[in-house]
């Protein structure tokens, strides 16, 4: 569910998302031409994230766990993935 959005509340750059997942589920491997930062209200997973994918030589990708009340910044156009446990994920 998007909260607000560049066109839908007049934001050039920003996007605030309310997202479930349901457990054992994932995202595409995925980027955004925007900076994401997500703070995780519920659940447990795991962040897959390239590090500089968007330039010549991309990082090797991380793996960061995700739990309850933790904050996430990801950079513009670093590809990542979000993948959750046995639990639902709510951010």
């Amino acid at each position: 569910m998007t909260v607000a959005g560049s066109l839908l509340h007049g934001m050039k750059e920003v996007e605030v998302w309310l997202q479930t997942f349901a457990p054992g589920s994932r995202t595409s491997i995925h980027r955004h031409s925007c900076e994401v930062v997500f703070i995780v209200l519920k659940g447990s997973g795991t962040l897959i994230l390239a590090s500089s994918s968007h330039g010549p030589n991309p990082g090797k990708p991380q793996e960061l766990p995700i739990f309850s009340n933790s904050t996430f910044h990801i950079p513009v156009n670093d590809v990542h993935q979000v993948n959750t446990c046995g639990t639902i994920l709510n951010w």
